[in-house]
């Protein structure tokens, strides 16, 4: 069995969309993404906040005043535009980024201590719009100092003010320490992202050594040879189950070690973070909880592509596939959905619930127990499913 695991791994090992799936897209090309995204946002959101606005406002003569401070900003042009009912148009033309409408009265109910109102027309489709709160910051400034003068005019401090607005304060004291707030923030995205790159590193080589086998014509030597079926099934497995342990060891690797190199970007802070908050001890658990999902996944794509009669309708396998195990790692992030004795019996949301608990450093200990039997229940009935249709030849050479 392990002379036929070793020429499969080596065979595997050689080609080049394998090392391309399994070594350069998790170890290079991932974190590359990864970062480039997050890089590229930042930069768009930079520029959104600098960028130079145009404006109008209509009816200015009902608060001058912050109409001249909100003409003093750096960053906003005024134009003038004769209709108001062309506010519209011209927003969505990029003529204009924002128009401001003052309301009848403004001033006056200022001065007499009342609530006011104005309308600010944008288009706010874009993710990296940043006009509303340049816009209110300007609004909340003024606001702060018309504060001032009217409680100097009543003749109360600001002390005062706070008292009639609002007269109780609750203060949030949250009793979870840094790793478990940092964990219940970021513990539901490491896992999705971990359970996807062991689906996909195991993908290709499933492929390959099941359907891929019968297109290349290597099946029916491969069945000649003195060693049982059980055992070609058994050696394939294990091949598919280390390439896709592989890609998600290189991926996490990676990740630490352009961490360290990169300390500064932007891309790897949440990394940085999380070294410093879990040990090397809940790191290994990860792997451990990992150890069986890449066996369920290895014995799942194992028996499609044994069951498949050509690459294309194995191929047409792989969609549903995956989406069906998208839909155990989204349970994990319901709200309300925690590592119970119920969760710990589902297979794939137990190990994404099991990590985040690994990451907040709250986990239950006796249900990691669970978690690793119900998953290699799983993946024994799926392998066992392999090896039984390996051993039929209507399966094999169906036509």
């Amino acid at each position: 069995m392990w002379e036929i695991y070793k020429k499969e791994f080596i065979e595997l090992a050689r080609d080049k969309r394998t090392l391309i799936f399994t070594i350069l897209l998790p170890t290079f090309i991932m974190p590359v993404l990864f970062g480039g995204v997050i890089f590229i946002s930042a930069k768009m959101v930079k520029k959104a906040q600098e960028e130079v606005l145009t404006y109008t406002i209509i009816n200015e003569q009902h608060l001058p005043e912050l109409a001249e401070i909100i003409a003093k900003e750096d960053k906003f042009k005024r134009l003038e535009i004769e209709n108001e009912a062309n506010i519209k148009e011209l927003i969505q033309n990029e003529k204009l980024k924002f128009a401001i409408v003052f309301s009848e009265g403004m001033k006056a109910n200022l001065q007499e201590g009342k609530q006011v109102s104005f309308e600010l027309h944008f288009n706010n489709a874009s993710v990296t719009n940043r006009i509303y709160q340049r816009v209110k910051k300007i609004v909340n400034e003024y606001s702060e100092e018309h504060q001032k003068a009217l409680l100097k005019e009543l003749n109360l401090s600001e002390e005062q003010f706070s008292g009639l607005t609002k007269p109780i304060i609750v203060n949030e004291v949250n009793t979870a320490d840094k790793r478990e707030d940092f964990g219940e923030k970021f513990g539901g995205f490491l896992p999705y992202i971990l359970l996807i790159i062991t689906l996909t590193g195991a993908m290709y080589p499933a492929l390959d050594l099941g359907v891929g086998e019968k297109e290349r014509g290597t099946l029916e030597t491969l069945l000649l040879t003195p060693i049982s079926r059980t055992r070609v099934v058994l050696a394939k497995f294990w091949v598919i189950f280390t390439t896709g342990f592989l890609s998600v060891f290189m991926t996490l690797l990676s990740l630490i070690i352009w961490g360290i190199v990169f300390g500064q970007v932007m891309a790897f802070e949440a990394m940085k973070k999380l070294s410093g908050l879990i040990d090397f001890g809940d790191v290994l658990l990860m792997f451990v909880m990992l150890t069986p999902v890449a066996a369920i996944f290895a014995s799942l794509l194992l028996c499609a592509s044994i069951y498949a009669k050509n690459f294309k309708e194995a191929q047409n396998y792989m969609s549903p596939i995956m989406m069906f195990s998208f839909v155990p790692i989204i349970f994990s992030l319901l709200p309300g959905v925690k590592l119970d004795a119920t969760w710990a019996w589902v297979p794939i949301t137990n190990v994404a619930l099991a990590i985040k608990e690994l990451l907040k450093g709250t986990i239950d200990y006796g249900m990691m127990g669970i978690i690793f039997l119900s998953t290699t229940i799983l993946a024994g009935i799926l392998l066992y499913f392999s090896i039984l249709w390996f051993n039929r030849e209507s399966v094999l050479f169906r036509s």
